[in-house]
């Protein structure tokens, strides 16, 4: 039994896609008798086929571009709130651009955690809580000063359930950090 894809030619020397499947037919005692194929003309399934190649990759081009923006998105919030904490002199609203500008920053983490991913679905909790706490220690004036240490063990999440856990874990920090040293 054999299938594979050529060119032939039709009768007005065009050429075309086409698919060749063949068997051999044989006798009682195993000997070939003839050879039995069907030979169809497979030009509107490649072309069919190019154009879905083609609308993936403008599909995926377009994808792309989107994360860009978001990400960008995302980095700019973060910064203007980071700025209007430093320019705000009233303490208690600087607090709330800060604690926002955190929180952004734990959105970003996870967003680019998934575009890093290949499951898209389930996600190592190790590497975004460490990068997750790392940042939100960061975003402190007072993190040099601090030595946190964690011990998070290796297994993977659903993403729908990590970003709970990540909001749980950062809120549960800041709240460390905005009232260890009152």
């Amino acid at each position: 039994f054999w299938t594979g894809s050529l060119v032939a030619k039709r009768s007005d020397g065009s050429l075309f896609d086409a698919q060749l499947s063949s068997s051999m037919v044989t006798d009682e005692n195993g000997m070939p008798m003839c050879l039995m194929g069907i030979f169809r003309d497979i030009t509107e399934s490649k072309l069919a086929e190019n154009r879905i190649n083609a609308l993936i990759q403008e599909k995926d081009l377009m994808l792309k571009e989107t994360h860009h923006r978001i990400k960008n998105n995302f980095a700019i919030i973060e910064s203007l709130l980071n700025l209007q904490a430093e320019a705000t002199s009233h303490p208690v609203a600087s607090a709330y651009l800060r604690d926002a500008g955190i929180r952004v920053a734990n959105m970003r983490a996870l967003y680019e955690r998934l575009l890093m991913t290949d499951q898209q679905r389930c996600m190592p909790v190790q590497a975004y809580l460490q990068d997750l706490t790392r940042s939100t220690l960061v975003a402190y004036a007072d993190s040099d000063r601090i030595d946190l240490r964690s011990r998070i063990d290796e297994f993977e999440l659903d993403s729908r359930a990590l970003f709970p856990l990540g909001t749980i874990v950062a809120e549960l920090l800041t709240n460390s950090l905005k009232h260890a040293y009152v």
